[in-house]
């Protein structure tokens, strides 16, 4: 598998695949190589528009420690940190209307809100976290903002923009 042993990553993009995956107690060297490879595939999109623009990451980030649910948009109901998740009859129309607003997006609040508007969503029954981090430095990036690295000793922190 590809690693930034293969090819150059900035430091900062280590680093905040790293925690990423650290937030979610995810610490294999499996997971890493497939967060790099989930970011890399992320990288080429010009937008993201259409479902496989976050399902096709969300396969590669967990195609190996999940393969179960890897890309696919959940079917059951969930819950988190004891809020349960929009019925899986309304996650595609909710991403569709979630995904133009990337395109207005500009501001590190504006980029956040989408954020915690695709962690509420939750259209994955795993994932979510790490995928929806990819997303929200893709937007940055696209923007010219610097890579956000949430480390896991502030997931609390990190944790505090969803209450």
């Amino acid at each position: 598998m590809l690693g930034p042993k293969d090819t150059y990553m900035e430091p900062s993009v280590v680093e905040f695949l790293r925690e990423s995956n650290a937030i979610e107690c995810e610490y294999s060297d499996i997971a890493f190589e497939d967060a790099v490879l989930a970011w890399q595939e992320v990288l080429e999109y010009e937008e993201i528009s259409e479902l496989h623009h976050i399902c096709v990451p969300h396969n590669i980030l967990l195609g190996r420690v999940r393969p179960v649910v890897a890309g696919i948009i959940r079917k059951v109901n969930v819950e988190v940190g004891g809020r349960i998740c929009p019925n899986p009859g309304s996650l595609r129309r909710m991403l569709y209307q979630w995904m133009p607003l990337l395109k207005e997006a500009r501001t590190e609040d504006d980029i956040k809100n989408l954020h915690v508007a695709f962690e509420a969503i939750h259209p994955f029954e795993d994932g979510n976290g790490r995928i929806g981090r990819i997303l929200m430095n893709w937007q940055r990036q696209k923007v010219g903002l610097p890579i956000l690295v949430i480390k896991e000793s502030e997931k609390e922190e990190y944790y505090n923009w969803f209450r």
